[in-house]
C-alpha cells in the first residue's frame, strides 16, 4: 500500500476519534466559525513574497473542534496553502494548513514566518540565543535569523489539513 494511502486512512481514523470524542464530550457540532483562507502561499522552499492580508475566503469549521479539541482560539485561527518540498516529510508542496496567529515564537514548532519580506513554513528552534529555521527536507540550509533581518512571526502551524469539520 503507497505511503500516501496509509497517510490518508490514518488521517480519517484520527478525524473520526476526534468526532467520537467531541460526542462524548457533549460538544456542539453545529456551531460554526468563519476561518480565513489566506490567497499568498507560504513557502516550504526559497521563500515566497511579503504576506497579503488578503483573505480569498472563508472555511466553515466547528467552533468547538477548535477550541476543545484542536485546543486553539477560533478568533486567531488561519488557513493557508504550503508551496514547495523544503517541508517534505512533513508537509507536501500544495497542502492546507491550519494555524493560530501569534504574536511572538513562545516555543519550538512549525511556524508561518515572514523572512526578509518572504514568507515560509519552517521549523523554528531557540539556539544559543537566536531562532533558526530549519526545513524538513535536508536538501536546504538553516537560516539564522539575526538582528539585521526582517522578522516576525505570523502564526504556529497547528496540522495539515486534508478533512476539516
Amino acid at each position: 500500500m503507497p505511503v500516501s494511502t496509509k497517510v490518508d486512512a490514518l488521517e480519517s481514523q484520527v478525524i473520526e476519534l476526534e468526532r467520537q470524542l467531541m460526542r462524548e464530550r457533549g460538544l456542539s457540532e453545529t456551531e460554526m466559525v468563519r476561518i480565513p483562507v489566506y490567497t499568498t502561499p507560504l513557502s516550504a522552499g526559497r521563500g515566497n513574497m511579503q504576506p497579503s492580508d488578503y483573505v480569498v475566503s472563508y472555511k466553515d469549521i466547528i467552533h468547538d473542534w477548535l477550541k476543545y479539541i484542536v485546543q486553539i482560539d477560533p478568533a486567531r485561527a488561519f488557513i493557508a496553502t504550503v508551496m514547495g518540498d523544503s517541508m517534505t516529510h512533513l508537509l507536501v508542496d500544495g497542502d492546507l494548513v491550519l494555524g493560530v496567529h501569534g504574536e511572538e515564537i513562545d516555543r519550538d514548532g512549525v511556524w508561518a514566518v515572514a523572512f526578509n519580506e518572504e514568507l515560509f513554513v519552517k521549523h523554528v528552534q531557540r539556539e544559543r540565543g537566536r531562532l533558526v529555521l530549519r526545513s524538513e527536507n535536508n536538501r536546504y540550509s538553516d537560516i539564522v535569523v539575526t538582528p539585521d533581518d526582517s522578522f516576525y512571526p505570523i502564526g504556529r502551524i497547528i496540522r495539515a489539513v486534508k478533512d476539516i469539520y
